[in-house]
Parts: C-alpha cells; sequence; structure tokens
C-alpha cells in the first residue's frame, strides 16, 4: 500500500495526475487539500470525497474549478471493487 506521507511533493503530484483520488473528510481540512489540488490544476484527479458523517453524504462541495460528491466508504468500495 502507498504511503503518502512518505513521498516528497514532486512524487505526490505525479501520483494524483496519475491516480484519481478521494479527499477523506468534507469539513475543513479535506475542502482545504480540494483547493491545494485545484491550485495545482489537480481538480481533475478529484473523484469525490468520503465521510463518515451521514448527514454530509450526498452533499455536493463546490471548489474553485468543480463539484464534488461526498460519499460513504461503503458506497465507493461497491463502486470500485475495493477493501
Amino acid at each position: 500500500m502507498l504511503k503518502i506521507l512518505d513521498l516528497n511533493l514532486s512524487e505526490f503530484k505525479n501520483y494524483v495526475v496519475e491516480n484519481k483520488v478521494y479527499i477523506f473528510g468534507a469539513g475543513i481540512q479535506g475542502q482545504r487539500w480540494m483547493h491545494v489540488l485545484e491550485d495545482w490544476n489537480l481538480n481533475l484527479s478529484i473523484a469525490g470525497f468520503i465521510d463518515n458523517d451521514s448527514g454530509k453524504w450526498g452533499t455536493v462541495l463546490t471548489g474553485y474549478k468543480d463539484c464534488y460528491v461526498v460519499n460513504p466508504i461503503s458506497e465507493i468500495k461497491k463502486q470500485k471493487d475495493i477493501s
């Protein structure tokens, strides 16, 4: 399994360019990451948000460049067949 914290900034950006990523947490920190990725023009790599707060599921977060849906992890696992 990839450990994001072991990557330097250039490696992290390359990883995000090559993969769709979900941001865990639709709160302030997650939204900050959304804006960072958008500022780096990596918004097309954001697949959406995952949150364990059922009150946020189905909501849409609007960034500078795009909109992203908040999902439960169980929904993403079903769609992507991941564990």
